[in-house]
């Protein structure tokens, strides 16, 4: 953050507060006062003062590269602006999210209005389906399962077949776990009747 308040600082001096050049076609009257002779201090006229101004050369134009510079400066800044500001959002709302005792850990689609989300609620992480109920799938008891979801990482352990395949093997090892507990709690034969 220090950092980014140092950057800050640097490019509005550089851009904002960029030395001021002033360029004058006549002396001052001060300095007429001192010295009568100076050029542009006779008391002509109008005519004269403003023939002797056009014949003066201008000031020099900022230079092209130097303009083109700045706007990129200034482009860099307001991006960087924008970045900073992004973080510091997603930093409080973690911080936030961290202190609730029930927490979204995702979800995927399955059609439409119906969708399987992981959700943490104090130190439990259950799988629910949500369609036109909500209804509680299975609570993951899998030590290694709950740290996975916890820490937010996805397994890429392996490839694409790989991946489907453990897939298949996780899919299948909670649905006999699901078969057995409902086998304990004796709603198996309520399922079967149906």
């Amino acid at each position: 953050m220090k950092k980014f308040i140092t950057l800050t600082v640097i490019m509005f001096s550089v851009l904002c507060l960029s030395p001021a050049v002033a360029y004058s076609s006549s002396p001052s009257v001060s300095e007429c006062a001192k010295n009568p002779g100076i050029d542009g201090c006779s008391e002509e006229g109008e005519e004269g003062g403003e023939s002797r101004g056009e014949n003066e050369e201008q000031p020099a134009a900022e230079p092209l590269w130097w303009s083109a510079t700045k706007l990129i400066l200034a482009l860099v800044f307001v991006l960087g602006l924008i970045y900073g500001v992004l973080k510091l959002i997603q930093k409080k709302n973690n911080l936030f999210s961290n202190t609730r005792q029930m927490q979204n850990l995702g979800g995927v689609p399955l059609g439409q209005n119906r969708s399987v989300q992981a959700v943490k609620i104090g130190g439990h992480v259950y799988i629910i389906g949500v369609g036109d109920t909500v209804e509680m799938l299975t609570e993951i008891t899998d030590e290694e399962t709950r740290k996975q979801l916890l820490s937010g990482e996805p397994d890429h352990s392996g490839d694409n077949e790989n991946s489907g395949k453990q897939f298949h093997q996780l899919f299948d090892k909670q649905l006999s776990l699901m078969k057995e507990n409902r086998m304990r709690n004796g709603r198996g034969k309520d399922h079967t009747d149906e």
